[in-house]
């Protein structure tokens, strides 16, 4: 854990993660909510939209995840989603407030988040090994643990401050660009040929 703790380069992860994490939770715990706001359907179809971001998130994680195994390549693999996710959620709020097309943008939004996850996931294992690893990866999902948190109550007081969800998710488009950011500047791990006796 003491060399976790100690490592710059894992706490720069941790940031990437909290970025990431507080636009997850963000999202995720006020989707219904959001996509009620521009229409004036019931409990169980609000429910059944809400479903389609999910979709989308599915099929994100499995083509970005998939992508980034065969490049080798992971920074761009969570820079790119992160960026695709901030598009959405800025489509979402400058585009026209209709049902459909929110559907739409809060799809894109949730299909790179939930794109950005899996490349990220294979970075603490890359730089710390051993319990190392272990300590690091704690660090990591705890500092994404306060995201979790996070996420959920600022969008809350935005749509209190402000009566809408604006602010709340250009804060969060806000939060994903600057995951992108960082993702960008991690060090690029070593790609590592697998040997017979590591398959």
């Amino acid at each position: 854990m003491r060399d976790a703790l100690m490592s710059g380069r894992l706490w720069t992860l941790s940031m990437l993660y909290l970025c990431i994490i507080t636009a997850f939770y963000g999202v995720s715990f006020w989707l219904p909510q959001i996509v009620q706001s521009t229409s004036g359907l019931g409990a169980s179809a609000i429910v059944m939209l809400s479903a389609v971001p999910y979709v989308a998130a599915t099929i994100g994680l499995v083509i970005v995840g998939v992508r980034s195994d065969r490049t080798g390549e992971r920074r761009l693999h969570i820079a790119v989603p992160c960026l695709i996710g901030a598009a959405g959620f800025i489509a979402t709020v400058a585009a026209p407030s209709t049902l459909a097309f929110s559907v739409v943008t809060l799809s894109v939004a949730a299909f790179g988040i939930w794109g950005a996850l899996g490349p990220f996931w294979t970075l603490p294992p890359a730089f710390l090994r051993g319990r190392a690893a272990a300590g690091g990866i704690a660090l990591v999902n705890s500092v994404g643990a306060i995201g979790g948190f996070a996420g959920p109550i600022l969008i809350g007081w935005s749509r209190d401050t402000t009566g809408g969800f604006s602010a709340g998710l250009l804060s969060l488009a806000a939060l994903l660009v600057a995951g992108a950011a960082i993702a960008i500047a991690v060090p690029a791990v070593e790609k590592r040929v697998p040997t017979p006796s590591s398959i």
